[in-house]
């Protein structure tokens, strides 16, 4: 079985490998500390995972799944003419084509991300909040991703 720091591991250098994000972590910053101008943070959090049951299966393995936060800090710094929210957008694209399925992924699993093979699927699911940051150029914004793991061994 594929342990959890490895998989948030392969996750954080997967989201992060396009080199968009300066600075990046498996512990949240404060947001002073987690952007500068024109070098974005990208810090994965995992706040919970859940076990699911089956109630017509007894004795199948539960699917487990983790939930990550991608929490994106962004800073457009002093320049009067910059969109946050554009700032934001472009870093979102890098997002999604982090996580698409390699070509790999495509042919053999169904088109489902998987880590390099460490898990069953990765991908964001759920709303994006956005706090972009429009009056101080600070912007925040939190990606939830779900992780499907392989049933047990």
């Amino acid at each position: 079985m594929t342990s959890r720091k490895s998989i948030a591991a392969a996750l954080l250098t997967q989201l992060t490998q396009g080199g968009q994000f300066t600075k990046s972590g498996r512990r949240d910053r404060a947001p002073e500390q987690a952007a500068a101008p024109k070098a974005p943070g990208l810090y994965l959090v995992k706040p919970r995972e859940a076990y699911l049951y089956s109630d017509d299966a007894r004795g199948v393995p539960p699917t487990r799944e983790l939930y990550f936060l991608a929490v994106i800090y962004t800073d457009v710094g002093k320049e009067a003419d910059a969109v946050p929210a554009d700032i934001i957008d472009d870093l979102l694209d890098a997002v999604d084509q982090a996580l698409a399925p390699s070509q790999v992924d495509q042919v053999t699993n169904g088109a489902r991300q998987t880590l390099g093979g460490l898990v069953y699927d990765c991908r964001v699911e759920g709303e994006i909040e956005c706090a972009p940051g429009d009056n101080q150029g600070k912007g925040q914004t939190a990606v939830p991703i779900k992780v499907t793991l392989k049933q047990y061994p």
